[in-house]
């Protein structure tokens, strides 16, 4: 799991102080959501097609779910990953299979760490134009 915080914004964190707390979560998932997205698309377009289809599944498959839980009530927090039957192999696509030819892709390793400025760049547009709506 990768964890991205969110510092150095100091404009956009002072204006979530004296907010309500529904509209500094809306706010809030709205902004977190962006960057899931934003990832999501990266993850997307680095993706290879091949000839056997299962990689237009698995692209098709990539999408973002909101987390909840008790444990995290104060976070807010997204998750990028696979839904459907292409969940079957995902795995394989990201890690590889040992003694085969099929080898570690590491596509959404690769796109979660090295883009995490286009992540934040969304984010960051996305709290300001909900700032602007307010």
């Amino acid at each position: 799991m990768i964890t991205f915080k969110m510092t150095g914004e100091k404009n956009l964190l002072k204006k979530f102080k004296g907010l309500e707390e529904k509209v500094e979560r809306r706010i809030g998932k709205a902004g977190v959501r962006a960057g899931g997205n934003k990832l999501a698309r990266i993850i997307r377009k680095d993706l290879p097609v091949s000839n056997d289809g299962n990689d237009i599944v698995l692209k098709k498959s990539i999408g973002v779910a909101g987390v909840k839980g008790r444990k995290n009530a104060n976070k807010i927090m997204v998750q990028v990953g696979v839904k459907g039957p292409a969940r079957r192999y995902a795995h394989l696509v990201e890690f590889g299979r040992q003694g085969t030819s099929y080898p570690a892709r590491r596509i959404f390793t690769n796109a979660a760490t090295n883009n995490t400025g286009q992540v934040f760049e969304a984010v960051k547009a996305r709290l300001q134009s909900e700032f602007a709506k307010l």
